[in-house]
């Protein structure tokens, strides 16, 4: 029995261990903590945890001690070797790994084991000992065991089950802590594998609430982002701040759109680092929605800086040169040597189709004049090889026309002819010659601001000025002309100014200028000398030029950036002459062992290389050069470290280990060459030697991959994953599906209808879209005879160019699964002979189940007599064919059986391909038999029957697991037959034993009535002795009750004599009511009277008539029943027995001088006494027989009585339909229990559960 006080202290002790598992960090420090707590909680003097694991040496269970806590009067175990790899090898440990692993508690006491197990055990000084499993996953992976080392403790139900429950928890613990230890290893793998992935992986968050933040960062948004992996993940706005202005909203969208439909991230934009570098970033992941609504994308953020600039200038080149001729209004001609028309580009101004033109010749369009001077132009042209104008009139509709003709060289033996209409400038130009020189000065800087000063204040200005400068012309005339000149700047240009030496000098500079509205601009000033008004001025032209000083910084530091690139690429770049003299080259300046730059510049790349290397780069050069297009090649070098060129090309070889003056090391290189300039090239030299041996090695593994895909035993395919066509086949599937390699190749499964069911399939995909790979999936499959085939389907997604693809393997389980089936009919056959003694339901049963897994067209059972006469007792049969019911089978018929029968089993496939004596083919043709499979059903050494399968529609070959079955189940139809003969037999015997049970239960019956007589005069003589044994007493107490009452002392005898005489004469008249009291209640039970009691006050009178007797045993008295106790509906009388005889008992029995407390508790239904003393205790031994009827106390001095009380206390107690006990510990006193029904139940007090 378990004290309620002490179950709480163990569930709080559990609960506080299992809080120091739950909040501790270190696991080791969680656990040791909850081992003191557990051990202080419980009592014991150990408490260890042990793994369970295979013994190193023989693979056998074993378990070793991994945690340990002891009591500080035990010596600790933690270094005892015999704990290490402990086995259950010996007597009832054996079953203790069985009970382990069935999750349930193992309490022993160790002086109960053998001197075997004893011995086996590795700690000898325990007397109890607890274990508890421990399962990790649903494993079971060790236990938590408590030692008992000063006595034989008995574990309670209730404590095994809450220490169960801590087991339970330290399964969590161990769990996490494997968990965590392999989360941090993945982890560390992971961070591995980032750190060399170019650009940033990253997990991104998007919370319900629309909050974000960066889960993880790889170590590349360092170099990426110029921001550490800590930092972004601590703030999601350091990331998003660096995007772009332009770009900000673009990307915001994206994720937006992302996150609505589902669909993969791709974005394109720009940032700006801490540094000012502005890059270009692709970004793509995938979303994934979490259980909690949050989305989750993992992806990767590359720089794509350098193809964005690429394609930028390739974009800007395009568009410009397109621009340009889009918006020239110049006509383009292409024309022959001989003044043949090859190409035309009209402008808008002219309506002349391209047809029109294209294939003439000049003196087809043009006037002979004319046509004339343009071929002398063109053979000029093409003579020189430089440009040529021609200037020409021509008549048209608007008159007469100038001309300007640019000729250019475009191609072998044609021109390009730019024809422009310079009428309006011949005009112009007239005008401008005619043009006054202030004029003609102020007008050459129109597009500027013009202004017209004389050092001191202006004197004019243009329009130009007032949008540059924000005043009015009014304004500035007359202004101070340092008044437009920013105040920091005006010593400069004061200095500039005196710094002329002649009047009629020019200046230019630049400088600030100042604008009404305060604003400044980099301005640009050129001046002139002009007489203006009768005096020598300037006259100057101011340019904005702050853009352009900003695009000039922009392209420092573009220049800037890109030298860096080229700088760190690790690329040796040579620019080189059409003839192979370096003109320049990219070194490694830190690099000791290269030719210095000055060396190798101006030395021709025959000195440098082998001459055959340097007669194919100069080829590759001379291509270039020719075609304009980029060339590649690919070389070796071989590297000796005495040459030129081995100290060259060693410095893009940084891996290259040292070698030896005279051993070879021969290395892979890739050449890039483009042109550069005019008879130059750009050579890139890269070492590739790694990429060549990757190359290698992946052409080996795919080798070996072929190999093992097409030796494979197992069918193997790779099909494309949406549609399911067949890229690759092995031969297993060639063979196993019977379609061929040509068949299959090109077309899907739905084609060939491989899938039986189609939506398996579906299935398939959807599986590898969500996992990337399947395992053992069982499906069926079609091959092409139309036989249906059982796989286990496994299958991997692989990615073939831009395809997605799987690669499957199907396990043929099809004879694996008609084994299984056979083996369940067999069981369920066998299972329903063992279960029925009905013969003829057993043979329903298998001809049913038989033509059902056969697909037979008949089957049925044949019965022959002792005899040899036979019939059919039971058949199962398609409808479409006469039925064998009607059978009949006479002696010679089964002669004929019996002969064939006694070879075997009759196996025929085809009846129409064997010679059947005449009796059998004229059964087969009756029946319409085509093939027949016959099996004989022995019984006892006689042939009984046959077990027989028809087909009927067609000729059959029967299997060899068919003819296996039928032969089995022939076995378990002829033990049905011996049963039902056996239950026969039992059924005769049982009917001769009903009747010997039935005379031998009269004879007892007769002796029953022949002791009750005995019984009734035993009780006769008890009453009769009693009472005349009571009689006497009673009269020598009342003599002696009236010998005390006299006054004086004139009798020889003392009073403490008579007094003790009074006592031993009440002592043997308690003892005789007792008596009487427990025969009577044994006999007819407990008379009881029942009224409503108040416990708590019948509680406190019986302690007040009580304190005389505890005064007299030098006993101290705790009352702690509470005052409220509810009613219960009891005998009075015979409760206040009880108490007296509870608290007179622990009086007696125990020395004088003890502690007892009386304390009471509620529950749900039932009122708790308790009654503790602090005497001398009893042994489990005598706590088990306390109650039986004349058993006596502990055997001491102090003694008596011959045990009839507690008896009579269990009587009573039962009576009322309680419960009464005890549980003592020798040494510590003494705890006895009671429990009464209330007469209205209630709910639970506060103090409710305390209980047993």
């Amino acid at each position: 029995m378990v004290l309620s006080s002490d179950r709480s202290n163990l569930l709080r002790g559990v609960a506080q261990a299992t809080s120091q598992l739950l909040t501790s960090r270190d696991f080791d420090s969680a656990i040791h903590n909850a081992l003191t707590t557990l051990g202080q909680v419980t009592q014991v003097d150990r408490v260890y945890i042990c793994d369970i694991h295979p013994h190193p040496l023989t693979g056998e269970p074993a378990s070793s001690q991994r945690f340990e806590w002891v009591h500080e009067s035990v010596p600790p175990l933690s270094d005892n070797p015999d704990l290490d790899d402990w086995t259950f090898d010996v007597g009832r440990f054996v079953d203790w790994l069985e009970t382990l692993q069935a999750g349930q508690a193992i309490s022993c006491i160790l002086r109960e084991l053998s001197p075997d197990e004893i011995d086996h055990m590795p700690v000898q000084d325990v007397y109890a000992i607890l274990i508890v499993p421990i399962f990790v996953n649903d494993s079971l992976w060790g236990f938590i065991g408590f030692d008992d080392c000063k006595r034989e403790r008995q574990w309670s139900k209730d404590e095994e089950a809450v220490l169960q429950t801590m087991a339970a928890s330290l399964g969590g613990a161990i769990a996490r802590q494997q968990a965590e230890m392999a989360l941090r290893q993945s982890e560390a793998k992971l961070q591995r594998i980032t750190a060399n992935i170019p650009g940033m992986i990253y997990q991104f968050l998007l919370k319900p609430d629309g909050t974000r933040q960066v889960l993880f960062a790889s170590s590349g948004c360092q170099e990426l982002l110029e921001l550490s992996p800590e930092f972004v993940q601590a703030d999601f706005c350091h990331l998003s701040h660096l995007c772009h202005p332009d770009d900000r909203a673009n990307f915001e969208q994206s994720v937006r759109n992302s996150s609505v439909t589902m669909q993969p991230w791709n974005w394109e934009g720009r940032i700006i680092t801490a540094s000012g570098q502005v890059k270009w970033l692709q970004g793509f992941s995938r979303p994934e929605r979490l259980p909690d609504g949050s989305l989750l994308w993992d992806g990767v953020l590359v720089d794509i800086t350098e193809r964005k600039r690429v394609e930028e200038a390739s974009r800007h080149s395009e568009s410009r040169y397109r621009a340009m001729l889009d918006a020239t209004p110049d006509l383009m001609f292409r024309l022959s040597l001989n003044g043949r028309y090859l190409d035309f580009k009209g402008s808008p101004e002219t309506d002349m189709p391209r047809e029109a033109i294209v294939g003439q010749y000049l003196h087809d369009v043009l006037p002979p004049e004319v046509a004339e001077l343009s071929l002398q132009t063109i053979r000029k042209t093409l003579e020189t090889g430089e440009l040529q104008i021609c200037e020409y009139q021509l008549l048209n509709d608007k008159g007469l026309r100038d001309y300007e003709a640019r000729l250019v060289v475009s191609g072998k033996d044609e021109v390009l002819a730019i024809v422009r209409d310079v009428t309006d400038r011949k005009r112009v130009e007239a005008e401008l010659r005619a043009s006054e020189e202030r004029l003609q000065s102020f007008f050459e800087a129109t597009s500027e601001a013009v202004i017209i000063h004389d050092f001191n204040q202006i004197l004019d200005v243009n329009p130009s000025a007032e949008g540059m400068l924000g005043y009015s012309c009014q304004e500035m005339i007359g202004m101070p002309v340092l008044d437009l000149v920013a105040p920091d700047h005006r010593a400069a240009v004061v200095k500039e100014w005196r710094s002329l030496t002649s009047p009629d000098q020019s200046y230019e500079y630049e400088s600030v200028g100042l604008r009404k509205d305060g604003s400044t601009f980099m301005a640009s000033v050129c001046a002139k000398p002009l007489s203006y008004r009768g005096q020598r001025v300037r006259v100057a032209g101011i340019r904005d030029i702050t853009e352009r000083k900003q695009a000039e910084a922009a392209i420092l530091q573009s220049e800037a950036r890109n030298r860096a690139l080229v700088n760190a690429i690790p690329d040796l770049m040579f620019l080189i002459h059409r003839d192979g003299t370096y003109l320049d080259c990219k070194v490694d300046d830190d690099n000791t062992s290269l030719l210095p730059a000055h060396e190798l510049i101006g030395r021709n790349i025959r000195d440098v290389l082998p001459s055959d290397l340097a007669q194919q780069r100069l080829f590759y050069i001379e291509q270039a050069l020719k075609t304009g297009t980029m060339q590649r090649f690919e070389y070796q070098l071989q590297l000796n470290g005495r040459d030129r060129a081995s100290s060259l090309y060693r410095s893009i070889s940084p891996n290259l280990p040292p070698v030896a003056a005279d051993e070879p090391n021969i290395r892979d290189y890739e050449a890039r060459v483009v042109v550069s300039g005019e008879d130059e090239a750009l050579a890139i030299v890269r070492d590739i030697t790694d990429r060549k041996r990757s190359e290698v090695a992946l052409r080996t593994s795919e080798e070996k991959f072929s190999k093992a895909f097409r030796s494979s035993p197992n069918p193997m395919t790779i099909a494309t994953l949406q549609e399911g066509r067949f890229i690759e086949v092995n031969d297993s599937y060639v063979e196993t599906s019977g379609y061929s390699r040509e068949e299959s190749l090109g077309r899907t499964s739905r084609d060939l209808q491989i899938w039986v069911n189609q939506r398996d399939r579906e299935t398939v995909v959807k599986l590898l879209t969500e996992h990337g790979s399947v395992r053992g999936l069982e499906f069926p499959f079609r091959i092409k005879s139309g036989d249906i085939r059982v796989g286990l389907f496994s299958a991997e997604i692989i990615q073939i160019g831009d395809e997605m693809c799987l690669i499957d393997s199907i396990i043929d389980i099809t004879e694996r699964k008609r084994s299984e089936e056979r083996d369940r009919l067999l069981a369920e056959i066998a299972l329903r002979i063992r279960q029925s003694l009905n013969l003829q339901q057993i043979f329903n049963t298998t001809v049913a189940e038989v033509r059902q897994f056969l697909q037979a067209d008949r089957v049925f059972i044949g019965q022959f007599d002792a005899a040899g006469n036979g019939q059919i007792v039971s058949e199962s049969g398609n409808p479409a064919f006469p039925s064998v019911s009607d059978w009949v089978i006479d002696q010679t018929a089964y002669e004929e059986m019996k002969t064939v029968y006694q070879q075997g089993s009759l196996i025929i496939n085809d009846v129409n391909q064997i010679d059947l004596p005449p009796r059998a083919k004229t059964a087969f043709e009756r029946y319409q038999t085509r093939a027949t499979l016959g099996i004989p059903i022995v019984s006892e050494g006689r042939l009984f029957g046959a077990l027989v399968a028809h087909q009927c529609e067609a000729p059959r070959e029967w299997h060899a697991f068919e003819v296996n079955l039928m032969e089995q189940l022939a076995t378990q139809v002829a033990i049905a037959v011996q049963q039902a003969q056996l239950y026969n037999q039992v059924q005769t015997l049982n009917a001769g034993l009903e009747r010997q049970v039935a005379e031998r239960t009269a004879q007892l019956q007769q002796k029953m009535e022949e002791l009750q007589d005995l019984n009734d005069l035993k009780d006769e003589f008890l009453n009769a002795f009693s009472h005349d044994l009571k009689t006497p007493v009673m009269g020598i107490s009342l003599v002696l009750k009236n010998l005390l009452n006299q006054a004086g002392d004139p009798m020889p005898i003392s009073r403490s004599i008579l007094e003790r005489m009074m006592h031993s004469s009440d002592h043997q008249l308690h003892l005789i009511t007792s008596l009487l009291q427990a025969h009577s209640s044994e006999t007819r039970g407990v008379t009881l009277h029942y009224e409503l009691v108040q416990l708590s006050l019948l509680t406190q009178v019986i302690v007040e008539d009580l304190e005389p007797l505890i005064v007299k045993n030098q006993a101290t008295f705790d009352n702690q029943v509470p005052p409220n106790l509810p009613l219960v509906n009891a005998d009075p009388v015979q409760l206040r027995r009880v108490f007296e005889n509870l608290i007179t008992n622990a009086l007696h029995h125990n020395p004088p001088g003890i502690h007892i407390t009386l304390n009471a508790t509620l529950g749900e239904e039932m009122v708790r006494f308790t009654l503790n003393d602090t005497g001398m205790g009893m042994s489990k031994e005598v706590c088990d027989r306390l109650f039986q009827r004349y058993t006596r106390g502990p055997k001491s001095r102090h003694s008596t009585g011959i045990g009839l009380g507690l008896y009579l206390c269990r009587q009573i107690i039962t009576a009322h339909g309680g419960e009464i006990g005890v549980y003592s510990i020798p040494g510590e006193g003494s705890t006895f229990w009671l429990t009464l029904p209330l007469a209205i139940p209630s709910v639970a007090q506060p103090n409710a559960g305390n209980g047993e």
